[in-house]
């Protein structure tokens, strides 16, 4: 009886392990008749046996086997519910191991992905709300400089050496812009001889040029100075404001990319506190970006009254030409 149980068993490992290699996962039903049909084959082992010796199975025999089966039965369906009870190295071993090495890195990334969308989510409404705030500095102070008239002195320098300098009273119109009236005497006239005629009109032209140039790049700075509402909200919806720490506590920065050109860039040093800005610097050009124009300013607030730029500096790098701004004397209207 234990040289039959243990070919017995022997037979149904190899039927097990035949339907492992299939990836077959066998029922209850079927496992049982697989075992049943091994347990007939024991009547050609009998058969095998020598003649004259018959054995004499043991009453309990026939039942025994049925216990035999059903206890095998039961720890194969225990070995699939749990692979890792399966045989080293089999087919289904190494599937299951191939699928945890693959699934693994993929739900690492889940999870990392889940710890930082809480702070990610943050910095995008921190920004959102500093934006806002921005904006709603930048109206505001739009319309209290409406209601003011003051004083403006500008110098215009050529590789370092001042050329001329204006004075301005200034005032915003109906559209927003600027409105200047000159406060400087007309220039003299005056010349002596063709000699002197002929260098006027050279230094007259020369002047002219530059003037056409700087006249350019005050008009394209004006698009940045002060910042529009409209224009940062673009820039919010587009992703290209970036909010970072500024160098002084208490102050933050928004850098803006792409804000009125592609290639851009202008940041914005903001008080946290008052919620206004405290200067601002940009990095643009004209036609091209070979022409490039470097903007500085510095704000300041009339007291009791709205923040305004107090001085601002224009460098057009391509020609050396610099303007320096100057506001000053700011009157209630």
């Amino acid at each position: 009886m234990r040289k039959v149980n243990q070919i017995t068993l022997i037979r149904m490992g190899l039927t097990f392990q035949s339907l492992l290699t299939q990836h077959r996962h066998p029922r209850p039903g079927r496992v049982r008749s697989v075992i049943e049909g091994i347990g007939l084959d024991r009547e050609r082992d009998q058969n095998d046996r020598p003649q004259g010796k018959p054995r004499k199975e043991p009453k309990e025999s026939k039942q025994g086997h049925r216990e035999t089966v059903k206890e095998f039965s039961v720890r194969n369906d225990l070995s699939f519910k749990n692979p890792v009870s399966l045989a080293k190295g089999s087919p289904m071993k190494r599937r299951l191991r191939r699928l945890s090495n693959s699934t693994l890195p993929f739900l690492c990334l889940v999870v990392g992905c889940t710890a930082f969308e809480r702070p990610i989510l943050a910095q995008s409404q921190e920004l959102q709300q500093k934006v806002a705030e921005i904006k709603q500095a930048t109206a505001q102070n739009k319309q209290a400089l409406s209601q003011y008239t003051w004083m403006e002195q500008v110098t215009i320098s050529l590789k370092g050496e001042q050329k001329k300098q204006q004075h301005f009273q200034v005032r915003l119109g109906p559209d927003g812009k600027p409105q200047k009236t000159s406060l400087d005497a007309p220039e003299s006239s005056d010349s002596s001889g063709r000699e002197g005629r002929l260098k006027k009109h050279i230094v007259e032209k020369k002047k002219e040029e530059y003037k056409e140039y700087a006249d350019q790049i005050r008009a394209l700075i004006q698009q940045y100075l002060p910042p529009e509402k409209e224009l940062l909200e673009q820039a919010y919806q587009k992703g290209s404001i970036a909010l970072s720490p500024a160098g002084a506590p208490g102050e933050y920065q928004l850098v803006i990319s792409n804000y009125l050109k592609q290639g851009d860039k202008m940041t914005l040093v903001v008080d946290e506190e008052q919620k206004d800005l405290v200067s601002l610097t940009i990095a643009t050009y004209m036609d091209s970006p070979s022409d490039a124009v470097n903007v500085s300013a510095q704000f300041a607030r009339i007291p009791g009254g709205p923040r305004h730029v107090s001085s601002e500096t224009i460098d057009g790098v391509s020609k050396q030409l610099t303007i320096s701004t100057q506001n000053s004397n700011y009157q209630r209207m």
